[in-house]
């Protein structure tokens, strides 16, 4: 897949009209490496708290040196399909292989490696 082939895919969500229950604003957490626009591979929405997590497929995703705190909708205007999944109820995660591959929903069992 190229760039152009990504861009286009971006292209087809709209942040314009606000999905999640939670406000633009929320604060989430993921890492460097998703907000310089590497593919976001498993999100969770943490049934404990609500808090949601936007992950790499990169071995560092948990390390303290690319750990981010930012709003939800900053990640969703670098990945706008995670708009897709707004409606993911606590405790679940989603996951995925590559932008083309639907995103696959079930339920979590948190531990202290998320």
């Amino acid at each position: 897949m190229g760039l152009l082939d990504f861009l286009s895919k971006k292209q087809k969500h709209s942040v314009n009209v606000w999905p999640f229950a939670d406000a633009p604003n929320t604060v989430v957490f993921t890492n460097k490496h998703a907000m310089s626009g590497k593919l976001i591979t498993a999100v969770y929405h943490d049934e404990e708290d609500g808090s949601w997590q936007f992950h790499t497929n990169d071995p560092d995703t948990n390390s303290n040196a690319v750990v981010m705190v930012v709003a939800l909708s900053e990640v969703a205007t670098v990945d706008p399909t995670i708009l897709e999944l707004a409606a993911m109820p606590l405790g679940h995660k989603a996951t995925r292989s590559s932008l083309h591959t639907a995103w696959i929903i079930e339920k979590h069992e948190s531990s202290d490696d998320d």
